[in-house]
């Protein structure tokens, strides 16, 4: 299998930009941890894998947006979706789920399973649903980055991954183009702090 760039500093040993810090050697997918998690356990952290996902999904949108030579009406729902799901990922990377499993002689651990501790969506209520520490947290962050209130923002916003992905479905409706995208980089600036308060 043939990888761009991208692919091969994600598959070949790229570090994750927060306290989620594992090296992931792509054949084995070995990990290495700072610490000794309980085999078998799960550990809710802010994860990096996810945030990265989350960073490229934005920076898709990005080039359509910064692209002096678009028609932005002919690329709303891409750009809706793209800066949408970024959203929703920064959120679910702020709460990560990690699986261990045994280690090595060698102190190495294989990540068995990574998934975000919420489901769904709906960006607010997969805000709701994370812990009240982390909601506080990842709040206080993006008023401080972007001098603008989260939870308006949230809520505005809340629905437009799935009527953007499933247009042909909506009746009627707006999109707030320049409020997702603040949103989407508010939320990646502010999870990335949390994180990174949290190593």
């Amino acid at each position: 299998m043939k990888y761009n760039k991208a692919h091969q500093f994600a598959a070949c040993g790229r570090r994750t930009p927060f306290s989620l810090r594992l090296r992931l050697h792509y054949k084995g997918a070995v990990v290495r941890w700072r610490y000794a998690p309980e085999v078998g356990s799960m550990r809710t952290r802010p994860n990096g894998h996810i945030w990265m996902a989350a960073e490229q999904f934005f920076n898709a949108a990005e080039h359509i947006w910064t692209d002096e030579t678009v028609d932005l009406d002919r690329y709303v729902y891409p750009l809706v979706v793209n800066y949408a799901f970024s959203c929703e990922l920064s959120l679910k990377a702020s709460e990560g789920l990690v699986k261990f499993s045994e280690a090595t002689p060698e102190g190495l651990l294989k990540a068995v399973n990574t998934e975000s501790a919420v489901r769904g969506h709906d960006l607010h209520t997969i805000f709701i649903k994370l812990k009240p520490e982390t909601q506080k947290a990842v709040e206080t962050n993006f008023l401080a980055s972007t001098g603008t209130q989260l939870i308006p923002l949230l809520k505005e916003c809340s629905k437009y991954f799935a009527h953007g992905r499933y247009s042909f479905e909506q009746i009627g409706g707006s999109y707030s183009l320049s409020g997702v995208r603040n949103l989407a980089k508010g939320l990646l600036d502010s999870v990335l702090a949390y994180g990174k308060g949290s190593a």
